[in-house]
């Protein structure tokens, strides 16, 4: 498997247009314009190839966020904050995630160059790989035609991109540490610094993920104690996404961030070191994808794709419970969205 962040952005498309210049040269007088015309076909495409990864990072970062509403003291008397440090790993299931779309909608698109038209078809009957699609590349090309003297010419064709990862669940960690609390109010940090992200032997990049959470207990302003404990949080996250250029350069293909609010509820075992704790959330995530492709041409500079995605995933409902023994406590819970579905596991310590 290649890159991600190369295969992300490295598409046939590219391949289309300049896999042979000199062809190419026959239906384009002026390759100047090549850059916006990469960028607008490119696009079209990336956006359907790339949107099961939007998908899968917004509801994992926006995991985790939680594994008990006690916003309470420390279990050290006399210490005066309750603090927590861990990590946590979220997995989204990808079972509803698309596999495969029909390039261009009808299969067809069309662009103009210069004044002179190029039509842009799959010549398969059937669909292409998303990035978490068939890892084989399809059989049918995609082609480069316009018209010639009232001929249609060939200008270019290539392999449709191929799918870059087979899993049923794409795991996420992140380090997180928890200070509190201050009138009923904790504060969460998350992060992860920039690493090298590897996965079966292949390496995708560079990773780095910042997070800041702050959540408020609620329950301490009811007149009578409640039965459980109750609070509400705002969070926001930020993932990046690197390629390695070599040389000790880089590019950041993925820049990724979003908020997310939730009411969470939980509540203790007295005679057992469980709790039981659950919540519903709403968040939003944005990714912005830049890639420019080095052609390593004089006649024309390096196009660059850039688009911008929203992660499906609106609402959640999250049902876990957490075990704790003395200062190590471990956590489980699972998340129904409205888009994706979420396993999220942790393992800490509270002090």
């Amino acid at each position: 498997m290649r890159r991600l962040s190369s295969s992300i952005c490295i598409f046939a498309l590219a391949s289309l247009l300049f896999v042979s210049p000199a062809r190419a040269q026959q239906g384009l007088d002026d390759l100047s314009d090549l850059r916006e015309t990469l960028r607008t076909i490119s696009g079209e495409y990336a956006d359907s190839y790339v949107q099961p990864i939007t998908n899968t990072f917004g509801a994992g970062v926006s995991s985790g966020l939680f594994r008990s509403a006690d916003v309470g003291n420390s279990l050290i008397p006399g210490f005066p904050l309750n603090v927590y440090a861990g990590v946590s790993v979220s997995g989204t299931l990808t079972a509803s995630m698309k596999k495969n779309f029909r390039p261009f909608g009808n299969g067809q698109t069309s662009f103009v160059s210069n004044g002179q038209e190029f039509m842009v078809t799959y010549e398969g009957t059937g669909t292409v790989p998303t990035v978490l699609g068939e890892t084989e590349p399809p059989g049918p090309d995609l082609v480069v035609e316009t018209d010639v003297n009232g001929q249609t010419r060939e200008v270019a064709r290539a392999k449709a991109p191929q799918g870059l990862i087979d899993t049923p669940i794409a795991p996420i960690l992140i380090p997180q540490v928890g200070v509190g609390s201050i009138a009923g109010t904790d504060v969460q940090l998350r992060y992860f610094p920039k690493s090298e992200l590897s996965w079966s032997g292949s390496s995708y990049g560079t990773v780095g993920v910042f997070g800041l959470a702050v959540r408020h207990d609620i329950d301490q302003w009811f007149p009578a104690p409640l039965p459980l404990n109750v609070a509400v949080q705002g969070a926001w996250n930020q993932f990046s996404l690197e390629n390695d250029l070599g040389q000790g350069a880089a590019q950041e293909v993925l820049d990724a961030s979003g908020w997310a609010f939730n009411l969470q509820a939980s509540k203790g075992v007295t005679v057992l070191p469980v709790a039981f704790y659950g919540g519903l959330q709403y968040e939003k995530f944005n990714v912005d994808y830049n890639y420019t492709f080095p052609l390593d041409r004089d006649d024309v500079e390096d196009p660059e794709i850039s688009l911008s995605q929203t992660a499906a995933n609106r609402f959640r409902a999250l049902a876990g419970f957490s075990l704790t023994f003395a200062v190590v406590r471990f956590n489980v819970d699972y998340a129904i969205g409205s888009a994706n579905n979420v396993l999220t596991t942790g393992l800490g310590v509270r002090l």
